[in-house]
């Protein structure tokens, strides 16, 4: 997804996810990297792409105590994911976790 035949804002938004996507695999991500990450895809129109990063980072908010960005990043993750069946049910089971803690 990185190849020179990409439009700048595609290419602009996969490495901006890439790039968030490596620091959670080094424990390193953070809620606004990925809701950068989510901002990045939301002008080209792949709301799928921008729920998921959203929803990485609503689960980064819980962890550092931030129920309530966590709450609003959930609540838009969910608008996005819609037809998106996994997607969905991890946001809910998130959204219900977060509730219940």
């Amino acid at each position: 997804p990185f190849g020179p035949q990409l439009p700048p804002a595609p290419r602009v938004a996969w490495q901006t996810m890439w790039l968030v996507e490596l620091a959670r695999l080094e424990q390193a991500d953070t809620t606004q990297a990925w809701a950068a990450a989510a901002a990045a895809w939301d002008p080209i129109d792949r709301p799928h792409r921008a729920a998921y990063c959203r929803w990485r980072a609503a689960r980064t908010a819980l962890v550092r105590g931030q129920g309530t960005i966590a709450g609003q990043l959930l609540r838009r993750a969910a608008r996005d994911a819609r037809q998106h069946v996994p997607l969905s049910a991890a946001i809910t089971a998130t959204a219900q976790y977060a509730a219940a803690t």
